[in-house]
């Protein structure tokens, strides 16, 4: 029985060659990587569950709907510019009788009779005695301003006058 069974075996055209692959190997390569991937699909930990498998799909899935959404949105828009408008003209009217109907704004005055604190008042209008005291400033500042103006125009006409005579 063995010598029968080593004859046919010999006589099997299935022997591997240098020059083709082993087809056993790749088989076994391939159930292993199947089951591997069997066993990753099955086992979920407690914390993954409810969660997408490939989150870039779940992202993918989310910018779609946003465009969707967007494109929904300019399809609106362009509804609204190609609608002729309303022959209504109420809305207008509807802003000129709430301008009308709203109360005057409430001075300052009004808002402190209710308390009994004053208002902080950090400037007060002048006095004419303080502002002629300002005005008489004013001037002296102006004055002694061109004073100086003057003394510097001089020095530079000195200067220039110096500077033309050494040319010469």
């Amino acid at each position: 029985d063995d010598l029968i069974m080593a004859q046919a075996l010999a006589e099997e055209p299935d022997v591997p060659r240098k020059s083709e692959p082993l087809n056993m190997v790749e088989g076994w390569v391939a159930d292993q990587a199947r089951i591997k991937e069997r066993n990753r699909r099955n086992t979920v930990r407690e914390w993954d569950v409810g969660k997408p498998e490939h989150p870039d799909e779940a992202l993918d899935i989310e910018e779609l709907k946003l465009k969707e959404k967007r494109e929904q949105e300019r399809k609106m828009r362009k509804e609204r510019h190609h609608r002729s408008p309303t022959p209504e003209a109420e809305p207008p009217v509807r802003k000129a009788r709430r301008k009308e109907e709203d109360a005057p704004a409430k001075l300052l005055d009004d808002l402190f009779r209710k308390t009994k604190t004053s208002p902080c008042i950090y400037w007060l209008p002048l006095t004419q005695e303080q502002i002629a005291v300002k005005e008489e400033i004013r001037r002296q500042h102006m004055a002694e301003h061109e004073r100086r103006m003057a003394e510097l125009k001089k020095a530079e006409q000195a200067r220039r006058d110096r500077d033309r005579r050494n040319r010469k």
